[in-house]
């Protein structure tokens, strides 16, 4: 495509752009929820918020999910563990462990893969803790 028409393609989409959005919408789209959209509506990536849980009858509990996934993850064997430190990928070195001469980078390595996992994990539990007790306040409420 010659330089010319690239121009007029990026010229036309910016003025196509905003007529196509109301044409799409005056045909009977409103409903059509965007990525940002859904957030607003009480639901993120398809899970509901705290907010939105029905509490009405049934046996609904809210702290299922959040029980069930800290017993998971507070029953990990050794194995799995170590293997998910081993799995740890490691993009940067912290400051303080760049600094020490004396060692391989191995051995650097090693000991930023293993202080990532152990960020992860304390992250990862804080979580669970946080949605359990999100849900035992919800109870409450």
């Amino acid at each position: 495509m010659r330089r010319r028409g690239v121009l007029g393609l990026l010229a036309g989409s910016a003025v196509a752009g905003p007529q196509m959005a109301k044409t799409a919408i005056a045909s009977g789209m409103e409903g059509l929820s965007l990525s940002g959209a859904g957030m607003l509506g009480g639901s993120f990536g398809g899970y509901s918020t705290m907010d939105s849980i029905p509490t009405g009858g049934g046996n609904y509990d809210p702290t299922e999910w959040p029980r069930k996934e800290l017993a998971d993850f507070l029953g990990r064997s050794m194995e799995e563990k170590r293997r998910r430190r081993l799995e740890t990928h490691v993009n940067q070195l912290d400051p303080d462990i760049v600094v020490m001469n004396s060692l391989s980078l191995t051995t650097k390595v090693r000991m930023q893969r293993d202080r990532n996992f152990e960020r992860a994990e304390a992250e990862q539990r804080g979580y669970l803790e946080r949605q359990l007790r999100n849900a035992l306040e919800h109870l409450t409420t």
